[in-house]
């Protein structure tokens, strides 16, 4: 094997020097997948500085993937590459990486000859997070190129500082609709209700990306004057107008909105009428209950499980029995042939807290399909029945990554400490979802078996999101001792 290891590294090296142009390329795509970049720093080296751009741009791409933040210091060199479109990617993975030492770089990479480049740049300071960046985003609003404009606009509402607040209303008035757009839904996020009314005025552009925009921050104002306007948005010709008007009005939060949120529930569209169904749950009125019994009957399954969770949530005696007669013909469509409605079956038992249901789940962690094994382990967690233990551990061999962790997080849930150990291996996965979860679930556990793989992987791991993850969850698990 040694041996194999070895002829391949050679024989990349004689390509990486071939005379065509398209076999180096090939190098640069492959050579992460053989071995990490510190390995071979010479063949790395090599087509970083190719004469070929499309050589160099392969090969800065290959490192991008690995999501690898020692990587920043051998990205960062590549800010100064002939080819703008080498300077664009390195430019906006850095602030993926979360490489706060790029903060200078990239705020000179504004200046940029390139549009590309400078948006790439000014996208990435909002995902650093370093206030330093704030004024040179606020000069970017004034860029030639709408693509700038648009992402300075978007760090700006991500780094919210209130120096931005005077120069995004302007930006509602920018040439271009997806500035305008983005505008609006960086005041939401700065929370300055004195943009109510510069936001009221923008849910009337001719363009839905500005209208949508402007009645999702309207939701993040949370300002009661904001109510007559997207109740008159819920008409709009737009659905994606209509389905953010819908969230808004939840967000809200006031018994003004239920008439209209009601009247949603009738609307022909699925997914605003699940939108409905969802903030009728959150702001806890008795008179939604009614008309989210009758969504129980609705033809979309996502409107059924979102009325099913918000009557929960309401808790009123009329949704009991309604609520019950759903069981019985849930765990007949156990039974059904297709997948998806086993899946929703599953899902909806876990909702309805109804142990006739403990039995038939536990079986269908056996099921074929896994997403009806994924489900079936999150329920029984919700269930809270302790004769799922066993088959809940059985389960945390499956052949399925998610299948796995459900069934160690709801065993854990049951009070099986068994369950540790396998939520500790999901750390391991290739999917990035299950290593946030499985981190979040072992900061929860407040288990000090949790500390030194927590503090492992903190050391090893190459996802700055994930690291920080892990930080906050071993600071949770201190908290608790």
């Amino acid at each position: 094997m040694k041996n194999q290891i070895i002829l391949s590294l050679a024989q990349l090296r004689r390509q990486a020097k071939d005379a065509d142009e398209k076999v180096r390329r090939n190098v640069a795509r492959e050579l992460t997948k053989f071995c990490q970049p510190e390995q071979v720093p010479d063949i790395v080296q090599a087509l970083l500085t190719d004469t070929h751009w499309a050589v160099r741009l392969e090969m800065v791409r290959s490192l991008c993937a690995l999501q690898d933040r020692r990587l920043a210091d051998i990205l960062l060199t590549r800010l100064d590459d002939r080819s703008s479109k080498v300077r664009g990617l390195v430019a906006r993975t850095l602030g993926r990486l979360n490489a706060k030492e790029a903060v200078t770089p990239l705020t000179a990479c504004l200046q940029d000859r390139d549009w590309w480049v400078r948006g790439g740049a000014a996208g990435s300071l909002g995902e650093l997070g370093d206030q330093e960046a704030v004024e040179p985003l606020i000069a970017c609003l004034g860029d030639q190129h709408y693509w700038v404009r648009y992402r300075a606009a978007e760090s700006l509402g991500k780094l919210r500082d209130e120096r931005a607040f005077a120069p995004l209303l302007t930006c509602l008035q920018d040439p271009h609709e997806s500035v305008r757009g983005q505008a609006a839904e960086s005041l939401g996020q700065l929370g300055d209700i004195g943009a109510l009314e510069p936001l009221v005025t923008s849910l009337n552009d001719q363009y839905p990306v500005v209208r949508w925009s402007a009645a999702k921050a309207l939701g993040y104002l949370k300002d009661s004057r904001a109510i007559a306007p997207l109740i008159t948005c819920l008409q709009d010709k737009n659905e994606s107008v209509r389905g953010y008007a819908v969230q808004s009005l939840g967000k809200l939060a006031d018994r003004q909105t239920i008439g209209p949120l009601i009247t949603c529930l009738q609307n022909r569209n699925s997914t605003l009428r699940a939108y409905a169904a969802l903030a009728l749950g959150q702001l806890g009125d008795s008179r939604a209950v009614e008309p989210l019994i009758t969504c129980l009957g609705d033809s979309n399954h996502w409107v059924q499980l979102t009325a099913i969770r918000s009557l929960q949530k309401l808790g009123d005696p009329r949704s009991t029995a309604p609520l019950r007669a759903l069981v019985e013909p849930l765990i007949a469509s156990l039974q059904n042939q297709n997948d998806a409605e086993r899946t929703y079956a599953t899902e909806a038992l876990g909702e309805l807290s109804d142990k006739r249901a403990v039995r038939p789940l536990i079986a269908c962690l056996e099921d074929a399909a896994w997403q009806v094994r994924r489900a079936a382990a999150e329920s029984l967690g919700k269930l809270g029945d302790p004769q799922a233990v066993e088959p809940l551990f059985d389960r945390l061999q499956d052949e399925n990554d998610w299948v796995r962790f459900l069934a160690a997080e709801s065993a854990w849930k049951l009070g099986d400490a068994r369950a540790i150990e396998t939520m500790i291996a999901c750390l391991n996965t290739d999917n990035h979802w299950i290593r946030l979860k499985a981190i979040e679930s072992l900061g929860l556990f407040e288990d000090k078996r949790t500390i030194e793989p927590l503090c492992a992987f903190v050391e090893s791991s190459n996802n700055a999101q994930e690291r920080e993850a892990a930080q906050a969850a071993l600071q949770f698990v201190a908290d608790g001792q």
